[in-house]
């Protein structure tokens, strides 16, 4: 907030700077009130314009008992969806209060309150003009708050129902609504929402305080201390600024934040356990939360890890899921790139004022709708090391630009809103929520959350997940990890049900484990090995949660780690598995097995164009992007191509071929199959699928680029009809192929060979 000074009055513009709005003239400041005087005097009566003198409270926040015949349309809120209410009986319509006009980005700057209010929260789309006709409606609070009861407003363009419904819309982010706010010169109409005032530069610290009490009464068993305490484990002292070894008694919290660039002003470095005299605002805002919250230790990574000792790094690394389950809370910081931000409302940083009005003795205060997915859209949520430690803290604490906002594993709290800690459908860590401990098969949807986010170095790829790694290898059934890739415990899955024992060998469980794909081109790691997802920068997708290949034939999978000193060690061996997981220092990047084989050969949809072959583009119902590369199976008489999903990011599939197409025809490719292939597919089961690893021939190795996914659904009718616009209906083949579809004759000349895989 900017303060002019002149003379002996003060003068404060109505509306914060921070609210993004441009200063208004000095003709149109208020004199500053003392805090005694009654909200009435802010506003006069002639500063509210015409278009807004008419408003009345009780009209804006009716009872919503009364509110049926003088709605619009209704809507229902069943499991988070809109649909109509025919019955016509609900209190939740969606009901016209004003028209207010034409309303328009200069309104922002209008002398009248309300008019920069509705102007600021007026609900646009991105290709929507400036300027637009508007209606204010009161409605029922939708999610997450919809639980809560009273109405909000909102600002709605002429007609527009379809915005109207994105009120609901859990994918609109920036949607704001109005409420009425408590403060200390205002209370909350009796049908609102209630709302608090979010004080720009301070933190209410009580309150947080009063959720975390709330979670430690009510949720014993889900949100309690789990087992073994991380060891070695140092914290700081936020009292005398020390690094101390942490005894087994002390609570202690710990801070989840971007490092950002290396500041020179700032060094990490220890001295004689004494933390650095200068540290980042982030750091420094962070253990002052510690200490009001109540813990006197906080664990920050970069002062409570030796960062020049190696060894003792893998030991934490390792360990990253017990710091921060213990950890009696987690302060995450969303605001900001790196660490000289600061947590905005602690001290220098000021939070983002909404933008506010008052009506007699009542304060309308915007919110946000959607303050979770403010959180999602932050960059601390596209931070690799950051998903681990959201996932694995029992309770966070999270600061965002506008608001604090609370989240344990069983319930949420918004600063925003005066409505405690409670559970919610919508939460910013929902989906990372085990509802079902003992699923192995969890650790692959977290796998696909984590892969695709952003890593400063490339080699931090293990690294940044090994404490999800630890967690899940700690399990009732455990889950171990080979270069990334996990291996399943001997169970099959059963549904949601508790899973049942297989006789399944490790080695097939470890080949289940490569049949990834990714949702769309990226770039290589070339730290890792290319069989693996660590060893390319992509989005993933999973295509197989059972734990087998489906397809009894292909079970006798042998596969062998190789050595640096080029000795193998079978992955069904105990002694050699052991070997594997305890030092995988040992062991290079390569893997042995064998595998049925078919040739294949990769071109672009341009030059299947220029061969005048007529193409149908065909893509993987697994994923979202479309490919423009094929997979050709050659048969002589004719072929068959399955869209290709190249790994690396010189496949622009918006602009053409670059190096894809050129270097995979200048060295020989081939398809290795994993688990079904023809004799699966003669039944016709539209459900059936095969997944084949597309390498590149490098000699005395194979290396991953690529990858396709072939199932009875893609080929249409079974039983004959177009394929890929060939035209070529079932029995149409003769000799070799005679009585095949297509589908069967993409294996023709399979092979079974010996891979050694890089």
């Amino acid at each position: 907030m900017k303060i002019e000074f002149s003379g002996r009055r003060i003068y404060v513009p109505v509306d914060d700077a921070d609210c993004g709005f441009q200063p208004l003239p000095k003709s149109q400041y208020l004199p500053y009130r003392p805090l005694a005087e009654t909200p009435s005097l802010l506003l006069s009566r002639d500063r509210i314009c015409d278009r807004c003198a008419g408003l009345d409270i009780d009209v804006l926040f009716p009872d919503r008992k009364h509110m049926v015949e003088d709605r619009l349309f209704h809507l229902s809120i069943v499991e988070g969806h809109d649909h109509e209410d025919e019955s016509g009986q609900d209190a939740e319509a969606m009901v016209k209060v004003k028209d207010l006009g034409i309303l328009d980005s200069t309104l922002q700057h209008s002398p009248c309150p309300l008019c920069r209010l509705f102007a600021a929260v007026r609900m646009r789309r991105a290709h929507d003009a400036d300027q637009g006709y508007y209606y204010l409606y009161s409605l029922r609070p939708p999610h997450p708050f919809n639980w809560i009861g009273g109405s909000v407003l909102a600002v709605v363009g002429r007609d527009d129902y379809e915005l109207q419904r994105k009120l609901h819309d859990r994918h609109v982010p920036n949607v704001r609504c109005i409420s009425c706010a408590t403060t200390g010169l205002s209370t909350a109409h009796r049908n609102s929402l209630p709302l608090r005032r979010i004080q720009p530069s301070s933190i209410d610290y009580s309150l947080v305080r009063e959720w975390i009490r709330t979670c430690e009464a009510s949720h014993k068993q889900q949100c309690c201390v789990p087992g073994p305490a991380p060891k070695a484990l140092k914290l700081i002292d936020c009292e005398n600024r020390r690094i101390l070894r942490a005894l087994p008694q002390w609570k202690y919290s710990a801070l989840s934040y971007m490092w950002g660039k290396p500041q020179p002003e700032h060094d990490h470095r220890v001295l004689n356990g004494k933390l650095p005299q200068a540290l980042p605002k982030t750091i420094e805002d962070a253990m002052e939360v510690s200490k009001q919250l109540g813990f006197r230790y906080i664990w920050i990574d970069r002062y409570c890890i030796d960062q020049d000792d190696e060894a003792a790094k893998v030991v934490q690394i390792k360990q990253m899921d017990l710091v921060y389950k213990y950890a009696e809370v987690a302060i995450i910081a969303t605001a900001g790139d790196d660490p000289s931000v600061g947590l905005p409302g602690v001290s220098m940083t000021c939070r983002q004022v909404p933008p506010s009005a008052w009506v007699n003795e009542h304060q309308l205060v915007s919110f946000p709708l959607t303050p979770d997915l403010t959180i999602q859209k932050s960059r601390w949520m596209t931070r690799g090391w950051t998903y681990q430690e959201g996932l694995l803290s029992r309770r966070r604490v999270v600061f965002t630009r506008d608001q604090v906002y609370f989240e344990c594993r069983e319930g949420t709290a918004y600063e925003c809103v005066d409505d405690g800690l409670r559970a919610r459908e919508f939460n910013v860590f929902a989906k990372q929520k085990d509802d079902t401990p003992n699923h192995p098969w969890l650790l692959l949807r977290h796998l696909q959350d984590y892969c695709g986010r952003k890593l400063s170095y490339e080699g931090d790829a293990l690294r940044a997940f090994e404490g999800v790694f630890h967690d899940f290898a700690t399990r009732k059934y455990p889950v171990l990890q080979y270069h990334g890739i996990p291996i399943m415990p001997p169970v099959d899955q059963d549904g949601w049900n508790e899973p049942v024992p297989t006789t399944r060998r490790r080695s097939e469980r470890f080949m289940v484990g490569l049949r990834w794909m990714n949702a769309r081109p990226w770039k290589r790691r070339a730290t890792f090995p290319s069989w693996s997802w660590a060893g390319w920068d992509v989005h993933l997708k999973h295509l197989d949660w059972h734990g087998h290949l489906n397809n009894e034939a292909d079970g006798n999978y042998e596969v062998s780690a190789e050595k640096t000193d080029g000795s193998l060690r079978d992955f069904d061996n105990d002694e050699h598995f052991s070997e594997l997981i305890s030092h995988p220092e040992r062991f290079s990047k390569y893997i042995q097995f064998t595998a049925w084989t078919v040739p294949i050969k990769i071109q672009h949809v341009s030059q299947i164009i220029k061969s005048g072959r007529p193409t149908k583009v065909l893509t993987s119902p697994f994923l979202k992007y479309k490919s423009d590369y094929f997979a050709i199976f050659d048969q002589g008489l004719f072929s068959v191509e399955a869209a290709a999903y190249p790994l690396d990011d010189y496949c622009d599939l918006q602009s053409g071929p670059k190096r894809f197409a050129p270097n995979v025809n200048s060295s020989p490719v081939i398809g290795i199959i994993f688990g079904e292939h023809e004799e699966a597919f003669r039944d016709h089961t539209s459900g059936k699928r095969t997944f084949i690893m597309i390498a590149r021939d490098y000699g005395d190795y194979f290396e991953r680029i690529s990858q396709i996914e072939i199932s009875m659904a893609m080929f249409g009718d079974p039983l004959g009809g177009l394929f890929f616009g060939h035209g070529l209906p079932r029995g149409y083949f003769e000799g070799p192929l005679k009585g095949r579809g297509p589908w069967e004759a993409c294996f023709v000349g399979k092979e079974r060979r010996r891979i050694r895989l890089a």
